[in-house]
Parts: C-alpha cells; structure tokens; sequence
C-alpha cells in the first residue's frame, strides 16, 4: 500500500510546480481569456484525426462554466 501521508509519492500539478506570480494569474486567474482565434489555432493544428477539417468555431463562454471552474471548457463546431 502506497503511504499517501509524507507526499512523497504524490504529484498535485498546482502545487508541486515551481510557479511565479504570474504564472498563478495566468493558470487561476485570466484562464478563460484566451481569444478564440488562439484556441482555434491550437485545435487546426492539433486535429489530425479528422480529415478535411474546413470550418471550426468557437460557442461564447458560457458565465455557468466561468464560475470556479478551473478547466477552460468550450463548445467547439468542427464542419458543422
């Protein structure tokens, strides 16, 4: 059995990373304002699996998902 009291055995990504202040403000804080032409960028080139991506689009924020939540989640339109 694994002994999860001294931590040694566990990784926590927010907090066992050596991070600046503005890495906490970018992570925690401004996670959501990355413009929608930049996740569109990411998601062409990061597609490969379905040929002849032609069209993407990004739904707005929904303000429910904005609320704590700390995963960027949006509603992505890949050739309609």
């Amino acid at each position: 059995m694994i002994d999860l009291t001294d931590r040694k055995n566990i990784f926590y990504w927010q907090t066992d990373r050596v991070l600046s202040g503005e890495d906490y403000v970018r992570i925690f804080l401004k996670r959501h304002d990355v413009p929608d032409n930049e996740l569109i960028d990411v998601l062409n080139k990061g597609i490969t699996a379905i040929s002849g991506t032609k069209h993407i689009s990004i739904e707005p924020t929904d303000e429910n998902v904005l609320k704590g939540n700390v995963n960027i989640v949006r509603k992505v339109t890949i050739n309609n």
